[in-house]
């Protein structure tokens, strides 16, 4: 009867851990999106920010948008080339990920060649996007 209550008590604090660490990532994830979408650009402070809340949201997290996040503070804050690498690492991994392909279009506006490789994907992605009614 004592070990049943030993794993029970063990499933209990992985299950109370694991929802600690979801609040702390969509609290991280949360606080990112909100600066990355209400300035215009990103200051040094405001970057910092954005790139503590994101490195918290990261943490066992093997969503892809951190990394799409990380590229937009980068861009906002005018490193077009690091929001590019990350973009660029982000659709390898997720080929299909439309998000990561409309930030990497808007992240390669200096560069034509991947700018135009990115808006033919995001139409192959999205063809509906180019229909008109």
């Amino acid at each position: 009867m004592t070990a049943v209550r030993i794993v029970a008590a063990l499933c209990a604090l992985s299950v109370a851990a694991w929802f600690a660490i979801g609040t702390r990532q969509a609290h991280g994830t949360d606080g990112a999106t909100a600066i990355v979408t209400t300035a215009r650009t990103i200051g040094p402070d405001a970057a910092k920010r954005a790139d503590v809340l994101l490195h918290e949201a990261g943490l066992l997290n093997p969503d892809q948008e951190v990394n799409i996040l990380r590229a937009a503070a980068a861009l906002e804050s005018g490193h077009e080339l690091t929001a590019q690498r990350i973009l660029e690492a982000v659709t390898r991994a997720e080929p299909q990920n439309l998000e990561a392909w409309l930030w990497l279009a808007r992240a390669a506006t200096n560069n034509e060649r991947l700018f135009y490789n990115a808006l033919v994907r995001v139409r192959h992605l999205e063809p509906l996007i180019h229909k008109r009614p």
